[in-house]
């Protein structure tokens, strides 16, 4: 029997030609994700509590930076600082069957087994900050390191008092990773200067208000007890004590971690005088985007990815 290219007279150099067009065709169609036309690629941001601003700025930075790439969209999900909640959300992004899955993860509880389901998915996962329990079930993490963030406050406090002064120090959670990390990294920057007395510690739960309401329950002030100098574990809590401390009559100087952008925000408040200094706490959603692109593209990324804090002060503001 003749094969049917010579039936139809089609020679053998014509299948040749047909083949390599094939072959090229193929290969456009299996080249990088975001170059596909019409394709969509899906991010699956699962993040603690979008009320948190610094989580806030995650998100919209995330968002902005997939709006730079054709076919990449981020799904947002919101676990309210619940890792049960948190959970659910991860299984909804396997079910929804995203390319990437990033995840900052809630300090309470594990959520790993969900994580474990992702790869067992096919789904790789980038971990912004905390990393889960069982660090074989990400594929890479984004995190700033919380002591060095709380030695340059320490630095900065040492420079700003020069050597002598009481402080006031105020801490997110008692027994948050995070505030228990900045703390030890502010006292090891102060250690060496024993004019530096680190006198008080109220709790005041990242946030503005609650902030405030330590400052005021404490009585610190209004007992006339002479501080210094407050360093607040992020700009939310120090924006929120000194608000209240303006109003007791006392001025005393003050750091806090963050430096996000925005009217209200860190960054600007040491620009107006409000802050005298603050540390940047780099969101890493930017990063997290770009290595998802990576990934879904077949290339291989770090494991850890440290992103470095860095000290903001009147002077060196603008550098």
């Amino acid at each position: 029997m003749k094969k049917w290219y010579k039936d139809f007279g089609i020679s053998n150099n014509f299948k040749g030609f047909m083949a390599m067009i094939l072959l090229l065709l193929l290969g456009v169609i299996c080249s990088g994700c975001a170059e596909k036309e019409g394709e969509l690629r899906l991010l699956g941001v699962c993040q603690t509590n979008l009320s948190d601003v610094w989580q806030l700025a995650l998100k919209e930075e995330i968002s902005e930076c997939c709006s730079r790439y054709d076919g990449l969209k981020g799904i947002y999900a919101d676990a309210g600082s619940d890792p049960k909640k948190q959970i659910v959300d991860i299984d909804n992004m396997i079910e929804r069957q995203v390319d990437v899955i990033i995840v900052s993860v809630c300090e309470e509880g594990d959520v790993s087994p969900a994580l474990r389901r992702a790869k067992e998915h096919g789904i790789p996962v980038i971990v912004i900050g905390y990393a889960p329990d069982d660090t074989e079930v990400y594929t890479s993490r984004i995190y700033v390191d919380d002591y060095k963030m709380g030695y340059l406050a320490g630095e900065c406090a040492v420079k700003l008092l020069k050597g002598k002064g009481v402080v006031l120090e105020i801490q997110a959670k008692p027994y948050s990773t995070k505030s228990r990390s900045r703390k030890e990294g502010f006292l090891a920057a102060i250690k060496d200067c024993p004019g530096i007395i680190k006198e008080f510690v109220i709790t005041g739960y990242w946030t503005y208000d609650n902030s405030a309401e330590a400052v005021e329950k404490s009585e610190i002030f209004n007992s006339g007890t002479k501080v210094d100098l407050v360093f607040a574990h992020n700009d939310e809590m120090a924006q929120g004590a000194r608000k209240k401390i303006e109003t007791l009559g006392y001025s005393p100087q003050i750091i806090g971690i963050g430096a996000l952008p925005g009217e209200n925000q860190g960054l600007n408040a040491v620009k107006r005088g409000e802050l005298n200094a603050t540390i940047s706490y780099p969101t890493g959603g930017r990063e997290a985007v770009e290595y998802s692109f990576q990934l879904i593209n077949g290339e291989e990324i770090p494991k850890e990815i440290e992103l470095e804090p860095k000290a903001i002060m009147e002077e060196n503001y603008e550098s």
